[in-house]
Order: C-alpha cells, then structure tokens, then sequence
C-alpha cells in the first residue's frame, strides 16, 4: 500500500468535533525564502526545494500545466486510498492552480473544473471513470490562498531566482456526489477560463498547478503524478527534471483536498484536509513545529503509530515538539486546534 495515501483510521477517537482536517501534500514552505526574503503580510511562500545539504541541484518546475485552450487539452492525476472498513460520501473537491501569465490574479476569468473518478490508473488501457467525466463542468468557487509559487531563490548558489509575488495560488473548488468503498482510486482534473476559445485569451491565461512542497527534498518515494496531454492521447509521469543537466528527474505529487462524510464502525464525521496548518520539518528528525494562521487559544496533539496506537501527547503550545525517543518510521499526528482537527503524516528519519 502506497504509505502516502493512508487516510484517517486514526481518527476513529475523534468524536462531536465537526472540522477535520487531512493533509495530502502541502504547498506552502514558510514566511522566509531561502534567501531571507519575507512574504507579505498574512502569506506564505511554496518554495521549489532542494535536497538537503545539496548547493548545486533543484527542483525547477514551478508547475504542471492543466488547462484547455485552443490549442492545448492537458490534464493532471493523482491518486487516494480510502481505507478498510471505511466508506467515503465525498461532497466536494478543491485543487490548486495560478496563472500562467505573471503577476495576474484575474479570478473571475476561472469558471470551470472538470474532473472524474477512477478505481484504477487511468493511464491504463481501458481505464473508465467510475464517477463524473472529462467534460461536464464542476466548478462552485474559487479563493486566494495567500501563498507564492516561486523558483528555489538560493540553490544553486549562481542562481538568478529571486522570490516574488508573480504566482499566486488560488484554490479551485467542485462540487460532487459520491460514495466510496474501500480500495485506491485517481483523480482526474482539468480547469478552464471564460471563453477559453477566445483568440483574446489565446496563451494568456494558462493554469499550472504547483506539486507538493516538502522542505529539503525533491520528491518522495512514493511521488506518483500524472499527466495526460490529450491532443496526443499519451499519459506520462508528473517530472520535475530539475535545474542542471545532471539532475535526475523526480517524479511529484499533486495537492488536493477531499471534503467528504465518513462512515466508520456507525460513526459518520465530516473530514476536509487542506493547508490552514503546516507541520515541518517533514521528514524530521529530532523535534517538528507548528505553522498556522490563525489565533490559538488551545492545542493538542496526538503521535499515532502505523496501527493507529497513541504513543505520545502534547497537551500544550511549544515552538518545538520532541520526537527523539520515536523510532524511525510513519506516525500520524493527530492536531486539535481550537475546535477543529486536523492529522498530519510525520515521517522519523
């Protein structure tokens, strides 16, 4: 089982709290650059990263192209896993994107998402969509998430990559009506602007949407991305190749956000998962911290094991959370934030 995808059976305990929160991948990482640029006000960068310690390689795609014009039909997938003993009525999907040309923040321009489920690759043969479609258009609202796409603003060190506030990721969100038994399904996605035939938006209004952003590393194991490019009829992997000739192409994620009703053992939860809280480092090593926006009047926190057993709390607010006795492994982080919860999966190295 891809580790990646485990959801919540952790939160089996988590009774009468009607938020809570799952992270697939975050996007953003921090307020501070690499380069000690500060964001603005109330935003955070989602930084290209490198692996760490590494002075001379990056990651350098800022985003994966999802869109159709007039000349281009491109698509994007990633997978999920609801897991045993659980069914999924999910109401509604959120993605992320921005504006392919720089400095826009044109919103009212976005006005479709497409997008349809399967319970297999859909770059396999014969692959069909057990829910939704290609062409139907889904699309309910749009936001800003105050957060920056930029390039690695230090690596390597004759680097010309600065932060700035040309790409601004907007979360784009769809409504649906599906239930879900257990096993591993993929997403399929594809946004589109107001009259996106139009000659007046003819390669003006691309939409990217940036991968998942882990701090210190280029991927992880198992990163699984797709794109398909309709016009050719061909899937391929989700490649980010990097800055230098010598880089090795990793493969990426996509982040996106489920909201759905959960049915457990005669339990029903609403569950959303989304990027209002940040644990990093991720992977980490001797303690993690917390970055949320938002004020805090309480906290607590919750290490699970891969079993779903409790093994450590913290029933306080610290700079710094001390993992030093965990053994290397995956754990769930379980975070009670004023009313609302959320579960993160920690990685010990």
């Amino acid at each position: 089982m891809n580790n990646k995808k485990i959801y919540l059976f952790t939160l089996l305990l988590a009774l009468g709290i009607k938020a809570q929160v799952y992270n697939n991948g975050n996007i953003a990482s921090g307020t501070v650059s690499k380069n000690s640029i500060t964001a603005p006000s109330n935003s955070q960068w989602s930084e290209l990263q490198s692996t760490l310690n590494a002075t001379n390689d990056s990651n350098g795609t800022v985003g994966f192209a999802c869109f159709k014009d007039n000349t281009e039909n491109i698509f994007l997938a990633d997978d999920f896993i609801v897991p045993q003993n659980e069914k999924w009525k999910i109401n509604s999907l959120n993605f992320y994107a921005y504006f392919g040309t720089l400095g826009s923040s044109s919103e009212g321009m976005i006005d479709k998402l497409r997008f349809a489920i399967y319970n297999t690759n859909p770059s396999t043969s014969g692959a069909t969509p057990i829910y939704g479609d290609l062409e139907t258009n889904r699309f309910s609202s749009i936001s800003d998430e105050s957060i920056y796409r930029i390039f690695n603003s230090s690596y390597p060190s004759n680097s010309n990559n600065f932060a700035n506030t040309q790409r601004k990721v907007k979360k784009i969100s769809g409504n649906t009506n599906v239930e879900l038994q257990p096993g591993t399904y993929w997403i399929v996605w594809q946004y589109g602007i107001v009259d996106n035939n139009s000659p007046f938006y003819y390669n003006k209004e691309r939409l990217f949407s940036p991968a998942v952003t882990i701090l210190n590393q280029r991927n992880q194991s198992s990163s699984n991305g797709l794109q398909f490019n309709q016009l050719t009829n061909s899937w391929s992997d989700a490649l980010d190749n990097g800055i230098s000739l010598l880089s090795t192409p990793k493969k990426q994620d996509f982040p996106f956000i489920i909201n759905y009703t959960k049915g457990t053992l005669g339990t029903n939860e609403a569950l959303e998962y989304n990027n209002a809280i940040a644990l990093y480092p991720n992977p980490s090593q001797d303690y993690f911290s917390l970055n949320y926006h938002m004020p805090v009047s309480k906290i607590s926190l919750g290490i699970y094991d891969s079993s779903g057993k409790l093994i450590k709390t913290f029933n306080k607010i610290q700079d710094k959370y001390s993992i030093k006795d965990l053994e290397k492994g995956t754990y769930f982080v379980k975070i009670q934030l004023n009313n609302s919860i959320k579960t993160e999966k920690l990685i010990k190295n």
